[in-house]
C-alpha cells in the first residue's frame, strides 16, 4: 500500500479504496478560528481515529478514537487549546492511514 509523505504547506487529500470502506476526509472551514467539523463516509462499520499534527510532525491532539457505523459521519473538533498556524489531520481507519489534510487555525 502506498504511504503518505508529509507536505506541510500543500493541500492534500488522499483517497483509498480499502475493501468495502471508502473514506473521504474533509473539513468545513479549512481556515477556522475555534472549531471545525471533520466529515467522512463509511460504507461499513469501522474504527476511525483522526489525529492532529503540527508542521514538525508532532501529534498534538486526537479528535476522536472510536467505532462508527455505516454512513456519513461528522465529528466536531474544538482546537482552542492550539496556537494559530498550520496543522495536518491524519485519518486512520481500522489502524490504516487513509488520508491527510492540511487545516489552518486562525
Amino acid at each position: 500500500m502506498p504511504s503518505c509523505k508529509w507536505k506541510p504547506l500543500s493541500f492534500i487529500i488522499l483517497l483509498f479504496l480499502l475493501g468495502l470502506l471508502y473514506v473521504v476526509p474533509t473539513n468545513y472551514q479549512n481556515l477556522f478560528v475555534g472549531d471545525t467539523i471533520l466529515e467522512f463516509t463509511a460504507q461499513k462499520p469501522a474504527h476511525v481515529r483522526p489525529d492532529v499534527f503540527d508542521v514538525l510532525g508532532r501529534r498534538v491532539e486526537t479528535v476522536t478514537d472510536q467505532r462508527y457505523s455505516r454512513g456519513v459521519r461528522q465529528v466536531r473538533w474544538n482546537s482552542t487549546s492550539l496556537l494559530r498556524g498550520v496543522y495536518l489531520v491524519r485519518i486512520e481507519v481500522d489502524g490504516r492511514q487513509v488520508g491527510v489534510q492540511k487545516v489552518v487555525r486562525r
